[in-house]
């Protein structure tokens, strides 16, 4: 396995322009058939996987293909991760599953095999997770009494400190499974202790106890007095062979990380399908998913991505309350808003501190600049045919910019882009002309309110203080050459961004 390793770090630089995306790695991850593992390691090393592109790949929970195999309870999968390089101690960082390692996944889904498989390869016991669970405390009442034992046996042997995530990444939230040693408030005559478990839960106790702990995550679903909820217009067709199983998965999962999970493998089953999917299937999910779980879930998927949409889809299906009666015609007079005064094009100009490089021929260069880099920064610029881009942009922490052609392939420099988070402003559209995948952008616009975000041209003419001058913003992007005025263009928009988050940062 080592050579193995070494073979795929020699030949990285050379990406192969066949290698999945970040998702997909994260699926196989956790298939659990029984070709799953000889998949996953073919995939590992004929894709030329590093350990580094590996656990950059994680979905909008902090959960890397570790973290899916443990949760799935593929053990042999987990092995050959982990023989791959990846840390058998790193921790989800979703606000919902802080300092969860893949040994937490894999005891809340009750994977004794995975469990005995991870303490096998030395993973740590001592840590507790932001919601102040230990892996005793919940091994208590999710494993078999022997692999309960042999996590009390792993505690006891570890020689490391405690690390306590409850502490600095607390959600704020109450639940069960807590550990008695950790506890942050004095035990109640109510509390059920067992070995260090405070009010150790099963499957069916969770579904409730957390509303009922936590009133605040829950939001009645009603209809308006006198309308009935609006039924579906679509006709659903024939689900995919999994559907059954995928949507159990969806109901039976018990916090909000493995929501989000669930969903991620749903929508994806369902996307590849003709026909308007997406509302047939989110009636599906509201009614088996309670709406505190799936609203948690949405806020931690975010606004990108095939499950977000489901989620969403899902709340936006349940009825809402009536809306309150409007106020009276005399208060409902409303300034105008005046409109922003233009850019100040006397100041210094906006540009770039070296020239850009054309890309027209193989992405797989960049691909890899973008692996290998601290920050990394994407603009596109469209074409005139509906739902492509004539050109991606992409700006790198050391000074380089590249301009790569739209028509080229893409899927290697998006699944380079897609794995790591990555900086735009406003680029909801630019990821509806990409190749569909799972982002973590870090959208510099949603910094500000979404009614008053500001072009990209006036937040640096009033962070920056210089002026982007936009007149080639509607020039041809679809001919070639383009010009050199182009480029630098195209180039500034990317290059921008990471002088802003520069800025912000101060």
């Amino acid at each position: 396995m080592r050579l193995v390793r070494l073979a795929s770090l020699m030949s990285a630089l050379e990406p192969s322009t066949t290698r999945r995306s970040a998702g997909a790695l994260r699926r196989l991850a956790g298939g659990d058939g029984d070709d799953a593992p000889a998949k996953l390691a073919a995939a590992l090393h004929d894709e030329n996987w590093r350990v580094q592109e590996i656990e950059a790949c994680k979905d909008a929970s902090g959960k890397g293909p570790l973290h899916f195999a443990a949760w799935r309870g593929a053990p042999k999968n987990c092995e050959i991760l982990i023989d791959a390089g990846c840390d058998v101690e790193a921790p989800a960082t979703g606000e919902f599953s802080y300092g969860k390692t893949p040994l937490f996944f894999a005891v809340t889904r009750c994977r004794d095999a995975t469990v005995l498989a991870l303490l096998a390869r030395g993973a740590a016991t001592k840590i507790v997770n932001n919601k102040g669970q230990s892996v005793r405390a919940l091994a208590i009442s999710h494993l078999k009494p022997e692999t309960y034992r042999a996590v009390v046996d792993a505690e006891e042997a570890d020689t490391r400190p405690w690390i306590n995530w409850r502490e600095t990444k607390s959600d704020g939230l109450t639940y069960g499974d807590l550990d008695a040693r950790f506890l942050e408030r004095p035990l109640e005559p109510r509390d059920v202790v067992d070995d260090v478990a405070v009010n150790p839960t099963t499957h069916i106790s969770r579904r409730g106890a957390f509303l009922r702990k936590n009133p605040q995550r829950q939001q009645k679903q009603q209809a308006p007095p006198g309308k009935p909820p609006k039924p579906s217009t679509y006709a659903p067709s024939a689900p995919p062979a999994d559907s059954e199983a995928l949507l159990q998965a969806v109901s039976d999962a018990s916090d909000e990380v493995e929501t989000v999970g669930a969903l991620e493998a749903l929508a994806t089953a369902w996307a590849d399908r003709k026909g308007p999917w997406l509302p047939p299937l989110a009636d599906a999910v509201a009614k088996v998913v309670p709406r505190d779980r799936l609203e948690a879930a949405a806020a931690t998927l975010g606004e990108e991505g095939l499950a977000a949409r489901l989620a969403r889809r899902a709340l936006g299906g349940a009825p809402r309350p009536p809306a309150p009666p409007p106020p009276p015609k005399a208060f409902q007079r409303r300034a105008k808003t005046p409109a922003a005064p233009p850019v100040d094009a006397t100041l210094p100009p906006c540009a770039l501190s070296g020239e850009p490089t054309w890309v027209d021929d193989d992405v797989g260069a960049v691909a890899a600049a973008v692996v290998t880099a601290k920050r990394v920064a994407f603009d596109c610029e469209f074409s005139a045919v509906p739902d492509r881009v004539a050109t991606i942009q992409v700006a790198l922490d050391d000074g380089r910019v590249f301009v790569v052609d739209g028509t080229l392939n893409l899927d290697p420099l998006v699944d380079a882009l897609s794995a790591r988070r990555v900086l735009g402003y406003g680029v909801g559209e630019d990821l509806k002309r990409l190749p569909r995948r799972d982002w973590s952008v870090d959208d510099l616009q949603r910094r500000f309110p979404r009614h008053k975000a500001p072009s990209l041209q006036r937040v640096v003419a009033e962070v920056l203080g210089e002026y982007v001058d936009k007149a080639l913003q509607r020039s041809d992007w679809d001919s070639r050459p383009l010009s050199s005025e182009q480029l630098r263009y195209a180039a500034l928009d990317a290059a921008v961004l990471l002088r802003l988050e520069a800025a912000f940062a101060t």
